[in-house]
């Protein structure tokens, strides 16, 4: 009688903290509200000191979690307010005792395929594969704090492991959204930290936040997983399972390529996409520092004239696979809409080869007469020539001059002394 009265209190408070903070949301531009939030943190230090007092955490016959078993590695019963009793797989062998089993995959033998009522109840069978159920999670780290182990194991026997220290899953009108995982350790990667504030989906509704319906096994693995996985996951299926994600991934990235990432190790010509701005094709890198770099200029034999008009210098001339210039329009463009790096690769005819890396590099628009906002940190052997430190012998944030359209700051025009365009400051800079 003692542990069902302490659960009804602890019942009591719950939905006294759900009225709380419902108030709190309403009143928060009340100062009043303050004294809401007091008494709202008064119930929360009353439910902990129930637990604290309580005999039920350590008594299995009103068990909230595995923990009253000790050393069990067998089926269990536990019991949660908002719930009737419902047996569990506890563990003791994989990270110590008083671990609760919510899902295991060690072979084929259970379709994880499924919907959304079947992840809320759960599904399978708890001695093989199985889902505990997203109502369960929702109430057992609703009830009290867990965390999160999760264990890998493929044929070779070698094994991975994840923990988090705080995991916590909302209710359904909350989409059971991953509302806390904690601080990350282990040496299988931090897959879920990301995902934080992330709502489940299923094949039968899609809350994730792509175009594509990531419902299934992966986005169950690696976006929503539970108080302990345990599970032998077969490291070809789980290959073989990644590759063709990041396939249909790389494939649907590519069909709207803002940028040359997408393409991945190409050094080919690609079409990319931008906002403002119709389809337009750029050479992409990847030989000279590593993959994903955009082109945007190349010369290296004169056969084409840098000597032109404000508007061929806006709109782009030249050869993409020879000697080109890819136009200010479409680098503010590109560098408006994402951040970008600077890379210059310079080489003479000895084959000697120095470089310039700018880590921010950003230009404005045409009425800004396309000024080179930002250049970021330097790093490279050929000389910090784009922000030198002093005002007149930079290129940061000046603005593009032409041979017609001057916009240096000296008596000269170093568009047309130089016959070429270029984020100008004194002549004497080059």
């Amino acid at each position: 009688m003692q542990n069902e009265e302490m659960l009804k209190d602890l019942v009591k408070y719950e939905a006294k903290i759900e009225q709380l903070e419902s108030t709190i949301k309403n009143q928060q531009a009340n100062p009043g509200a303050c004294k809401t939030t007091d008494e709202l943190e008064k119930l929360q230090a009353e439910i902990r000191e129930q637990l604290a007092k309580g005999k039920s955490i350590a008594d299995p016959a009103a068990a909230t979690s595995c923990l009253p078993f000790s050393n069990s590695s067998d089926i269990q019963t536990i019991r949660l307010p908002g719930a009737e009793t419902f047996q569990v797989t506890c563990d003791s062998k994989f990270a110590g005792e008083g671990w609760t089993v919510i899902q295991r995959r060690v072979d084929d033998s259970v379709d994880f395929n499924r919907n959304w009522e079947e992840y809320k109840n759960g599904f399978g069978g708890l001695r093989g594969n199985f889902w505990l159920g997203l109502e369960k999670l929702h109430l057992m780290t609703k009830f009290q704090p867990h965390e999160l182990y999760i264990q890998l194991e493929d044929f070779k026997n070698e094994k991975r492991y994840a923990r988090y220290t705080n995991f916590s899953v909302g209710n359904e009108a909350q989409s059971y959204e991953l509302l806390s995982v904690g601080e990350y350790n282990g040496n299988a990667g931090d897959a879920l930290s990301y995902l934080k504030n992330t709502k489940f989906t299923t094949k039968d509704r899609d809350n994730d936040k792509g175009n594509g319906n990531c419902g299934g096994f992966m986005h169950v693995i690696s976006a929503c997983d539970c108080d302990v996985l345990q599970a032998k996951i077969r490291e070809q299926e789980t290959t073989i399972t990644t590759l063709e994600a990041k396939l249909a991934k790389d494939k649907s990235d590519a069909d709207a390529a803002t940028s040359c990432l997408p393409f991945g190790n190409s050094s080919d010509m690609q079409t990319i996409r931008l906002p403002g701005a119709e389809p337009f094709q750029v050479p992409c890198d990847s030989k000279f520092n590593g993959s994903g770099w955009a082109v945007i200029q190349r010369r290296m034999d004169g056969s084409v004239n840098f000597n032109r008009t404000w508007d061929e210098y806006k709109n782009g001339f030249g050869d993409l696979r020879g000697e080109f210039w890819l136009g200010l329009e479409r680098l503010h463009l590109m560098t408006k809409f994402r951040p970008h790096e600077l890379y210059i690769q310079l080489e003479n005819f000895k084959n000697e080869t120095r470089y310039v890396r700018y880590s921010n590099f950003s230009v404005g628009n045409e009425a800004q007469s396309y000024e080179l906002l930002s250049v970021g940190e330097y790093d490279g052997d050929a000389g910090n020539t784009l922000d030198t430190g002093d005002d007149y012998f930079t290129s940061k944030n000046m603005k593009f001059s032409t041979p017609e359209r001057d916009n240096d700051k000296t008596h000269l025009n170093c568009a047309a002394l130089f016959a070429s365009g270029w984020w100008f400051s004194s002549c004497s800079f080059w």
